[in-house]
């Protein structure tokens, strides 16, 4: 009878700890891992390097807006912008890694990432992208300065 009784205190206390641990307590736990919502920014708050169109009616302005709200990188400066419609190189720069991305003008407007998350970009990248060679040239030698 004792065995009995025994058991079923057990029982009761294993099913009561399992309720505590699955279904009661609290289940978040603090990671201290940065939030991972899209945080809104003003366009005067973008960064902008130094060979940056800074005027706010600027395509070059527009083109960088729309890459620093899809690309979403706090601690990137934007470097030079190259705007050869429907096309738009934009170079970019970070603590770990730099680049030079991609972007198409949308139909509604918007600039869209199109390729190209870091690295450097040539004629070669462009045409696997979809640029037309005749551009892809322009868009490069614009961007080297040429």
């Amino acid at each position: 009878m004792l065995k009995k009784i025994i058991i079923i205190i057990i029982g009761l206390l294993l099913i009561g700890i399992f309720f505590y641990f699955f279904l009661i307590r609290d289940k978040t736990i603090s990671t201290n891992q940065p939030t991972t919502e899209t945080p809104t920014r003003d366009a005067k708050e973008l960064p902008f390097g130094v060979n940056s169109d800074t005027k706010k009616d600027g395509v070059a302005f527009r083109v960088k807006n729309d890459f620093v709200r899809q690309y979403n990188n706090q601690d990137m400066v934007l470097g030079k912008t190259v705007v050869l419609s429907p096309y738009a190189l934009q170079e970019w720069y970070d603590k770990n890694v730099s680049g030079t991305t991609l972007l198409k003008l949308s139909a509604d407007g918007g600039w869209l990432i199109v390729g190209g998350e870091g690295g450097v970009i040539n004629e070669e990248v462009l045409i696997y992208f979809g640029v037309p060679s005749s551009y892809s040239k322009k868009l490069i030698d614009e961007l080297k300065g040429n």
